[in-house]
């Protein structure tokens, strides 16, 4: 039977199931958990660090078989956690994946159904904020665990995700091919992976040719950027996470050259308590390790500014050279946040509080109106 009719097949199966309650909603860290509260700190790290942790517990128990060939009409596409068959013109695509969302955003692609993290890109980028509320009102939200029923009343081709394992139980196969995309890999190979998928490869690359354009202008700005240091730290009330190159942030710096100081490469070689490769949490007695050219700094929410606040008073933060240079800058949550508007929004910073010019003037951000 062709595979597409057997997923429809089955969605009244699904539903039957759900109302006598068969299907466990399992909520513990989680990317939706994140998801559920956008005002808490574990909200925005769930774009690469829950997702990263999530990843590592499910690596190597992909919830079904390898696919190796497919049927007419479907193609096999390798995923973080396997392979699977999917529709070759997959005309509905939900996108249970907060790191996907600037990219249909940016595409003015209309996925299936999509997550309710979506709506931390309107604190965020504020001029998204229309666009983000008629979206969501116009279309199936799903939130984390994801309410299968919905999601099957949403008729999707495929069903991109940041995470498996209980999150997205295996009933979900039975709606349609679950494709997970990986915190580990680069965001830009995130970026086209989905947008194949959504078929809108040639737009996306488009939107990376955009911002390699942006990048080069601003290596050639900074020319000093190899021996320039950037550090940038996520705040919470209780600890200090060191952005480390593999996070979203750390990535983007690397794109221009740009330095981390030695004292972080130095924890990175050593192998110590690494959160996913991703930040290092550290308590105030070692605000030193946040020392650097140029200090960047973010949090989210009211609890955050708190701890903000507390950074900003600190004597041994103020005795840092980049805090004595007044080369520290609060910045947006955009810096851990992947997506293109996000990559955008970094560079800018970049911009202004390295090369000290004004982004609209030398290298205009597509996706400012000003």
């Amino acid at each position: 039977m062709n595979r597409i009719h057997t997923y429809k097949t089955h969605v009244l199966t699904i539903l039957l199931v759900l109302l006598v309650g068969c299907v466990p909603a399992d909520t513990s860290n989680t990317e939706g958990d994140a998801a559920a509260d956008q005002t808490s700190t574990e909200t925005v790290e769930t774009e690469e660090d829950a997702a990263a942790d999530e990843t590592s517990v499910v690596e190597g128990e992909a919830a079904v078989a390898d696919q190796t060939e497919c049927e007419d009409g479907f193609r096999l596409v390798e995923h973080a956690e396997g392979s699977d068959c999917i529709p070759q013109n997959a005309e509905r695509v939900a996108v249970l994946a907060p790191s996907v969302d600037q990219l249909f955003l940016a595409l003015d692609y209309t996925p299936a159904a999509t997550s309710d993290a979506i709506q931390i890109l309107s604190s965020e980028f504020p001029a998204l904020a229309d666009q983000v509320s008629a979206m969501m009102s116009d279309l199936p939200i799903v939130s984390f665990p994801p309410n299968l029923e919905v999601l099957a009343e949403a008729e999707p081709d495929v069903i991109i995700s940041g995470v498996r394992g209980d999150l997205i139980p295996d009933l979900a196969e039975e709606i349609a091919p679950v494709v997970v995309i990986s915190s580990a890999e680069d965001w830009k190979h995130n970026l086209l992976f989905v947008a194949d998928i959504m078929g809108e490869g040639s737009a996306a690359e488009a939107l990376l040719t955009d911002y390699e354009e942006r990048v080069q202008v601003l290596r050639e700005t900074l020319h000093n950027r190899a021996e320039t240091t950037v550090s940038h730290v996520f705040v919470t009330p209780d600890f200090y996470a060191v952005r480390l190159p593999a996070s979203f942030g750390g990535q983007v710096l690397i794109d221009v050259g740009l330095a981390f100081p030695e004292a972080q490469l130095a924890l990175i070689d050593d192998g110590q308590a690494l959160v996913n490769d991703v930040q290092l949490n550290i308590a105030q007695e070692r605000l030193d390790l946040l020392d650097g050219d140029v200090l960047l700094y973010y949090t989210f929410g009211p609890a955050g500014q708190e701890g903000v606040d507390a950074l900003e008073d600190s004597p041994l933060f103020q005795a840092l050279s980049a805090a004595q240079n007044d080369k520290v800058h609060q910045v947006g949550g955009y810096w851990q946040l992947h997506g293109i508007y996000s990559a955008h929004a970094v560079l800018d910073d970049l911009f202004r509080y390295v090369a000290d010019v004004d982004p609209q003037e030398i290298s205009p951000n597509p996706f400012v109106n000003e």
